[in-house]
């Protein structure tokens, strides 16, 4: 049971300078703040021999604040009439997050009698995340009827996250830093791509086809307070803390449109897509949601990539308009969870401790 309170502001500020009669300069900064509140309950009944021998109730108070910024800068230029023109953008975002949180988990039946106390958490997680974006895009019409465009854009992320867990593991109320899962997280995306279009027109028929060439970097490093050889022993499995991975990645597009009339069309697309793991999935270092179970990352996770096609049809009266598409979608090595036994137990009363990890598994 999950008990959620959301308060957000924001804002936008934006002008607009005229340089000549064919180029312009925009410029905007935007600003939120966030701060959220989540209570968490969980209730856990365990078994044996299909009779409950324990049931446990864990509760999770978590506070958030969130700080982000974005500066952006737009520069347009028509070079002449026709829509030939050149577009640059640019731009800087900084997002500063405090989340601190408190779980305690309380026996409230035990089959045995037995006095279990379970360590009580203190979880601090700071993340801090730039963003930069660079974009420009040529358009040049080649007579009435054709046009071709051409651009670049790159996008450079970098999010550090320093997580801190604190337990109790000696005196109730006295906390002391666990060295095991605490770590702090660098992790880098960096995308670059150049891509180019064409499209024409001969009588009732025209086209579009596009080529983007991209790639896509991804960079992790780990700081922790254990070496490699220590964090095995501590979760029984190893843990990449430091990777580089690169994937290079080809990207057709095809927009082809029949007029059967003035104000009637069928159209027919197709597209490659690239669907990018997020950092979370990606982020090695094991992180859990309760004693018995773990989520860690797959720095070795790689893009999906999908095929898209879609088939439409409009048709327009003077104060009606019916559209209507059909369309389909395959994404391979598609992102799935699966779940393992570790090989370790909880002390005390040795539940084996499940670990989660996404690989590239499914097709969509």
């Amino acid at each position: 049971e999950v008990t959620r309170l959301n308060r957000n502001f924001n804002t936008n500020l934006g002008i607009e300078y005229f340089l000549n009669e064919q180029s312009s300069l925009t410029a905007s900064v935007f600003y939120r703040y966030g701060q959220d509140e989540d209570i968490t309950t969980n209730q856990s009944e365990r078994f044996k021999n299909n009779i409950l021998a324990e049931e446990t109730l864990r509760k999770e108070w978590e506070n958030e604040e969130d700080n982000r910024y974005q500066f952006a800068l737009n520069y347009m230029n028509k070079l002449g009439e026709n829509g030939h023109q050149l577009t640059a953008d640019f731009q800087f975002g900084k997002r500063d997050q405090v989340k601190t949180g408190f779980i305690n988990e309380d026996v409230v039946f035990n089959i045995d009698n037995e006095d279990t106390r379970f360590l009580q958490e203190q979880v601090d997680e700071r993340p801090d995340r730039t963003e930069y974006l660079f974009q420009a895009d040529y358009v040049l019409p080649i007579g009435e009827e054709s046009q071709f465009e051409a651009g670049y854009r790159g996008d450079f992320n970098n999010q550090i996250t320093d997580y801190e867990l604190r337990t109790d593991p000696m005196t109730p109320g006295v906390y002391e830093i666990n060295l095991g899962l605490s770590n702090v997280f660098d992790y880098t995306e960096n995308i670059n791509a150049i891509y180019t279009q064409y499209g024409s027109k001969f009588g009732k028929f025209s086209y579009l086809l596009g080529l983007r060439l991209e790639n896509t970097n991804l960079k992790g490093l780990i700081d922790s307070r254990l070496s490699d050889e220590e964090l095995v022993e501590e979760f029984g499995f190893p843990i990449d803390t430091d990777f580089d991975n690169n994937y290079l990645g080809l990207f057709p597009t095809v927009n082809l449109i029949y007029e059967l009339g003035e104000r009637e069309n069928i159209t027919l697309g197709y597209n490659r897509r690239i669907n990018r793991p997020r950092g979370w999935f990606i982020n090695p270092f094991p992180s859990r949601s309760s004693r018995t179970n773990v989520f860690q990352g797959n720095p070795n996770l790689r893009p999906a990539f999908a095929n898209a096609f879609d088939l439409g049809y409009l048709k327009r009266w003077d104060k009606l308009t019916f559209t209507s598409s059909v369309y389909y979608q395959l994404e391979e090595d598609s992102f799935e969870r699966i779940e393992e036994f570790t090989g370790a137990v909880t002390p005390g009363d040795e539940i084996p401790i499940t670990r989660t990890i996404p690989v590239n598994l499914s097709t969509n």
